[in-house]
């Protein structure tokens, strides 16, 4: 009797160093995948936060070069030129009308604006908005960006509200291109 039992003894002793290592083999193998899962669900919020990132960025170099080439367009306007290039005393009703017409022409065409300033070297302005914008500045030589947009000599660059001198009613902050 005592080899019978001395056998199954060691039959329990094998049968239980196999259940141990199945199921050591399980646990490491739910660690491991479980790990593989975790790196792969990481790796596919990264690559969505990217994309989006990426559609993001796309979108605003989209509105600038749309923005641009708006204000390259009425740069390019008579009526526009005619406006910007005559002083104070030799700028009639006229002159300002049809600019201002040309202004309102373009933000018709383009919802996505929120408004379009057009100002002179005298100081001079034209606004065509959505809604309420105030300027903050008397004299737009005085600004903070005007000497930095008469030294691109047409180039334009990007400020937020204008450097503060172009403030929405909305309270809402507004990229400003500024050529």
């Amino acid at each position: 009797m005592k080899s019978l039992a001395a056998r199954a003894s060691i039959r329990a002793k094998i049968i239980m160093a196999f259940l141990v290592s199945l199921a050591g083999y399980v646990i490491l193998a739910s660690l491991l995948f479980s790990r593989a899962l975790e790196q792969s669900t990481e790796y596919q919020i990264n690559q969505g936060a990217q994309q989006s990132a990426d559609l993001l960025i796309s979108g605003i170099r989209s509105q600038l070069d749309n923005a641009r080439n708006i204000s390259y367009n009425m740069i390019q306007d008579a009526d526009i030129t005619r406006w910007l290039n005559a002083d104070k005393e030799n700028r009639d009703f006229l002159i300002d009308r049809n600019a201002d017409r040309v202004l309102r022409k373009t933000y018709s065409f383009f919802p996505g604006l929120e408004s379009i300033a057009l100002v002179n070297n005298d100081g001079d302005w034209i606004l065509v908005a959505q809604h309420f914008v105030e300027a903050t500045f008397s004299d737009v030589r005085e600004t903070s960006w005007y000497d930095k947009a008469v030294a691109l000599h047409g180039g334009f660059f990007v400020s937020l509200n204008a450097d503060g001198t172009l403030l929405s009613s909305q309270g809402r902050n507004n990229i400003s291109l500024i050529r």
